[in-house]
């Protein structure tokens, strides 16, 4: 066993290109748009939500047709898809690795050996998200060894080691959020002293653009005074007022931060644990909304702009109608659709009341699509269900998993839902026979 360890870590430092990578655009996708790629956590916007339409809106208790399986391990990385590659994170023995699959076949293409595996009683392995940006595939693993690897051969351009550069803590839970790429920034949560709450790197390099203390940026104090620690949550970017906010929920605050490194505005929010997971969720209006289990509940911003570069976030309504434990929720006409503890919930957002509930899922996760809900559940059934208030209406059900955590978000990439558990990744076909893919 120790000799296929020691291989596999050799390999991971090869180059030529591996067989099956997709590197330049072939004949099969000159017939996908590139819109309808998953190349991050969430989606290409980080929020849950596909543009693609001609999909299928109804199966039989046997589910959509399955296109392939292959066998991997445990971890609550998601699955990033561009053209006909597939990326996430697993882990197996004593190590954590990252792998590109086909997405046609689910054949394997590489494997890297990212770290030894973190373990917890919750569920060992890597939790981040995978994110691709050309060709380059960034990668952080669960003890927070962050990677730019090439596409085409798994050729490392660069690493930095979280804990031991930054001097920052194992977070509980491991480190768990996706990071974010911004222009020819690469933006993620670290915690730890020195004044490194989040950092920014270089995409191409992996040189440190800016590091910020929040604490000490927001009291006007020394960097390394205070001790914030990192969340849970993946930040998600937009812009407001001519400007772009890049987002970020840590284990104390929402907040957000301009590319240049400034903090432009901060609430306190502070969960039990510090477990801050899902993400915020952008409405219309420049309105965020922020959620936490553990009974914190959830509540809605106004973010408002002063002279020159001050904004405001006013508190519009907090309750604790939706309590998101970790999986984040979806806009979508006015509501936000997303699981309360075990149960899924349909919330406007004017008001912060329940227009539906849905109970006996348990915890789960989904997504937007064709203006339907692809529902996933922690004990494998896959629904469809219609993204309207006026009431639950549930178009599929079919039980596509048979044993081990669903606790990994779907998602969908030119007709195919990607899906997987601690044992294996599943491809599922949600293409309407004979639909044209736009182009």
């Amino acid at each position: 066993m120790k000799k296929l360890v020691i291989f596999a870590i050799l390999c991971s430092h090869l180059a030529p290109c591996w067989p099956g990578v997709k590197t330049t655009p072939s004949e099969k996708d000159a017939t996908k748009n590139p819109s309808h790629n998953w190349p991050q956590w969430r989606g290409p916007n980080r929020d849950g939500r596909s543009v693609e339409t001609g999909l299928i809106k109804t199966f039989s208790e046997s589910g959509p047709p399955v296109i392939w399986r292959h066998q991997i391990g445990a971890g609550y990385s998601g699955i990033s898809v561009v053209g006909e590659n597939v990326f996430t994170m697993y882990c197996e023995g004593d190590y954590e690795f990252a792998i590109c699959l086909d997405a046609e076949l689910g054949v394997q293409a590489w494997e890297f050996v990212a770290d030894k595996i973190f373990l917890q009683q919750h569920g060992s392995g890597p939790r981040a998200t995978p994110i691709v940006d050309g060709d380059h595939v960034y990668i952080l693993s669960g003890k927070g060894k962050l990677y730019a690897l090439r596409v085409s051969d798994r050729k490392r351009f660069w690493q930095v080691d979280l804990r031991q550069v930054f001097k920052t803590g194992l977070p509980r839970f491991g480190f768990c959020s996706s990071p974010i790429i911004e222009g020819d920034l690469l933006m993620l949560e670290a915690g730890g002293l020195s004044g490194n709450t989040i950092l920014a790197f270089n995409k191409n390099d992996g040189e440190l653009q800016w590091q910020l203390n929040i604490d000490a940026a927001s009291r006007g104090g020394t960097m390394a005074e205070f001790k914030d620690q990192p969340g849970y949550s993946s930040p998600v970017a937009l812009t407001m007022f001519e400007q772009r906010h890049i987002l970020f929920l840590t284990a104390s605050r929402l907040l957000s931060v301009s590319p240049a490194g400034n903090l432009l505005w901060q609430v306190p929010w502070v969960t039990r644990n510090g477990a801050n997971v899902a993400a915020p969720i952008v409405a219309p209006g420049n309105r965020i909304f922020v959620s936490a289990g553990y009974n914190k509940g959830a509540a809605l911003f106004q973010i408002s702009a002063g002279g020159g570069a001050n904004y405001e976030a006013e508190q519009v309504w907090r309750n604790k109608v939706m309590r998101s434990q970790f999986s984040s929720s979806i806009y979508h006409d006015g509501h936000i659709y997303g699981f309360d503890k075990n149960s899924l919930k349909c919330v406007s957002v004017e008001t912060g009341k329940q227009a539906w509930k849905k109970t006996g899922l348990g915890h789960g996760s989904l997504l937007f699509a064709d203006n339907q809900l692809i529902v996933l559940s922690e004990n494998g059934r896959l629904l469809l269900v219609d993204a309207s208030a006026a009431r639950y209406q549930e178009r599929g059900r079919a039980k596509i998993f048979r044993k081990g955590k669903v606790w990994t978000p779907p998602s969908l990439a030119n007709g195919r839902l990607f899906v997987r558990n601690q044992f294996e990744i599943i491809c599922l076909n949600m293409r309407k026979p004979g639909y044209a893919v736009e182009k």
